[in-house]
């Protein structure tokens, strides 16, 4: 042989070949049952990890449960001054190269440290050196709460502020509040901090500024591309095809960014891509916002109106007239509704739609830069846009507040509240002297600076980006979008101050981290849940529910196995039919005689039926018996032995793998049976098993992840435990079941 394969070559490669396929068959084998256990044990691993986390370390990307490293800071308090919500600042005038300005005093100055300033429109901080007690105080317009009734036609309206003049009239020289004058209120959207402007225009005249449609992403988040999730972009139409475009963000060269864009359906509004394009925003035509009527009525399948539905709104000519309609069907002819009637009033029009003027919602500015309280202007407020033409041109301007248009300005008296006396007077506001107070600047935003340095502070610790041996502490942290850079601190260093990181985000740092399991949410769970006595609940049921079971399938298993009974295979095949039978099917039955024999809240129904055997141990005891030789039976019953002596000295002794294996799935049965034990025990918590409780535990703390796989890992113990102690008679007793005599 050896000879052979010395000198066949072709022999000895064909038994090189079918070494090396053996070898590869039997490593991708163990590859593919390592893929399977690793999928299978997945959800544990999970489980296990999340069991030992905070609510902070779930919420971080790591699979282990890491807690970041801080610092303590320890210094002096940083920056010294902050303005908190709430905060009232006396305003000041300061002169400055640009002109005099009007700043909130934060903190005056030590002697050492310049004074601290801050600018109620922009928010930024600003130092001064100088003697504060030299500085004017501003004045501001004294403004009038009124407390009535609304009344529209007057421009009236409840809790609003109004600005007080001295006013001549018959009675004299008194204190009025201007609630309309003769002019028009606007503020440019171009460049709103150059404060309100006055337009004595005819209204009606000017043109609405349309809206842009919005498109509103529900997708993923995309820090790269600048997507997020639930947020609304403007909408374009697309160079070429039927698609839309959303612009995610315009490109600024000077930062080096990209235009981003995402292209959609218009009509299933799904995502066909997201790319970037080098192409001018302003070249693409804008899609506006149409105006629409939501019909609240009925369905009607006639004209297929659905309630619910917004239609377009159309100005329609229908005989020599322009009409308003809301169109619902697009055919010969085009079927409109009356948008403002209570009744269903459908209009048919026999023209081209496209020829017809669509109607769009007006544009609306947020005016955040400045607030005017005199002239009507707050932050945070929306006001409808229009193309208003001046001497150098046409002017996209938000109106603030309407003008009378009738040339006369409504004052109100303030002399009186519970009276309402106002006055209509032709006369040049601007030339009215106003009451005026101390100003002062009321602080209702987020902090200034929106960080501070208190000794004790505990700061997150990330690497630096430039030496992995230092470590930075992060002091404030902003998004990209805010336009802020970070604020760090060098524990090395503390004394140095804080510094900015302005090269990225600081999220994408690497962090500093430390294996930081809790421990304690086991302890936590042990004593919210009553574990002990979950526990011995659940244990007694399973191991009384399992005694009954080896006792009562051993002895039909043995009758089965060794008497000849008539019909036995007739008998054992219904037997066996059982399993297939749904629990479902005998539920309601099985309860309904249980309560009526006062069984319900107690755990007979739970414990006493497992003493009339089953079908799936029967036949597992079955099959392994009969793999015990008869012959030991015939030399007991020589010795004068009978069938219970038999069973005891001979069969049970031998059966030990199997009723091993059997009482296993029992007590893995019980422990996980969910149903029978909540409608049987739920007037009773006292006696509830493990399931039971967990489940409701769960309920509870539906929004802590961690304490419900705590409290699951914690009744997996005992069967686990359990299998593990008994593997070696559980294979036994489930392999030798399956072999024939």
């Amino acid at each position: 042989m050896l000879k052979m394969f010395h000198k066949d070559s072709s022999f000895r490669l064909n038994y090189l070949d079918r070494n090396i396929r053996k070898l590869t068959l039997s490593g991708l084998f163990s590859l593919f049952v390592a893929a399977i256990l690793f999928v299978y044990l997945l959800p544990f691993g999970y489980m296990v990890t999340t069991a030992f986390k905070n609510r902070q370390q779930i919420t971080r990307n790591k699979i282990l449960p890491m807690t970041q490293l801080t610092y303590t800071y320890e210094g002096e308090p940083m920056p010294g001054y902050r303005v908190k919500s709430g905060d009232t600042l006396p305003i000041l005038v300061i002169p400055t190269e640009e002109g005099e300005r009007e700043l909130a005093l934060v903190m005056a100055s030590n002697g050492e440290d310049p004074n601290i300033f801050l600018d109620p429109i922009s928010l930024n901080i600003i130092e001064w050196e100088g003697d504060v007690s030299s500085l004017p105080q501003a004045n501001q317009i004294v403004l009038y709460r009124y407390s009535g009734e609304n009344d529209p036609e007057l421009g009236l309206v409840k809790s609003r502020d109004y600005p007080v003049y001295l006013l001549e009239t018959e009675a004299g020289i008194g204190q009025w509040a201007l609630i309309r004058s003769s002019e028009h209120i606007f503020i440019d959207t171009e460049n709103p901090k150059a404060g309100v402007i006055k337009w004595d225009g005819d209204l009606e005249s000017l043109e609405p500024v349309p809206a842009i449609a919005r498109y509103k992403y529900t997708g993923q988040t995309d820090t790269d591309l600048g997507l997020e999730q639930l947020a609304s972009y403007d909408v374009y139409q697309a160079p070429e095809g039927d698609a839309q475009w959303a612009l995610v963000r315009r490109g600024d060269p000077e930062v080096g960014t990209s235009t981003v864009i995402l292209a959609f359906d218009p009509t299933t509004q799904a995502v066909l891509e997201v790319f970037e394009w080098d192409g001018d925003v302003d070249s693409l035509q804008p899609v506006y916002a149409p105006q629409t009527f939501r019909y609240r009525g009925r369905d009607d399948g006639g004209i297929g109106l659905t309630r619910n539905t917004d239609y377009p709104l159309y100005e329609v000519p229908i005989n020599g007239e322009t009409r308003v309609l809301a169109l619902v069907n697009v055919g010969s002819p085009n079927q409109f509704i009356e948008p403002n009637e209570d009744e269903i009033i459908v209009v048919e029009w026999d023209g081209d739609i496209n020829e017809l003027t669509p109607l769009y919602q007006q544009a609306q500015y947020r005016q955040v830069d400045i607030v005017d309280r005199a002239n009507g202007l707050k932050k945070n407020e929306y006001y409808p846009m229009y193309v208003v033409p001046t001497e150098d041109g046409e002017h996209i301007w938000a109106l603030v507040r309407q003008g009378t248009q009738t040339g006369e300005s409504i004052f109100l008296n303030t002399q009186n509240q519970e009276i309402v006396e106002t006055i209509r007077v032709a006369v040049d506001v601007s030339e009215l002297t106003p009451v005026l107070e101390p100003a002062v600047y009321n602080h209702f935003s987020s902090p200034v600076p929106d960080w501070s340095l208190e000794p004790g502070d505990k700061l997150p610790l990330y690497q630096s980006p430039y030496d992995p041996e230092k470590h930075w502490a992060l002091v404030a942290g902003y998004t990209p979008a805010s336009g802020k850079d970070s604020v760090f601190l060098d524990p090395d260093n503390p004394e140095e101050g804080v510094f900015t990181y302005s090269e990225g985000y600081y999220a994408s740092l690497k962090t500093i981290d430390k294996f930081d399991p809790q421990v304690d949410n086991f302890k936590l769970a042990w004593k919210q849940i009553n574990f002990p006595r979950l526990l011995f609940n659940t244990a007694m049921i399973a191991f009384i529910g399992m005694f009954g079971t080896l006792v009562s399938c051993t002895l039909v298993a043995y009758g089965f196995a060794r008497f000849p009974i008539p019909g036995k295979n007739i008998l054992f095949l219904i037997l066996i039919a059982t399993i297939v039978l749904p629990r479902q099917v005998t539920l309601v039955p099985t309860y309904a005689f249980f309560s009526r024999i006062g069984w319900t809240n107690t755990w007979l129904p739970l414990i006493v039926p497992h003493f009339f055997a089953n079908a799936y141990n029967v036949f597992l005891l079955r099959q392994f018996i009969q793999t015990i030789p008869r012959e030991m039976d015939e030399a007991a019953m020589i010795d004068g032995a009978g069938p219970l002596k038999i069973l005891t000295a001979i069969i049970v002794p031998q059966a030990w793998p199997a009723l091993v294996a059997a009482g296993l799935f029992h007590i893995v049965f019980a422990w996980n049976d969910y149903f029978e034990p909540l409608i049987y025990t739920l007037g009773a918590p006292e006696i509830q098993p493990i399931s039971v409780g967990i489940q409701q535990y769960n309920f509870v703390y539906d929004e802590r992840p961690e304490m419900i796989q705590a409290t699951s890992i914690m009744a997996l113990v005992l069967p686990v435990m359990l299998f593990f102690l008994a593997q070696r008679y559980f294979m036994r007793g489930v392999v030798i079941t399956g072999v024939d005599k």
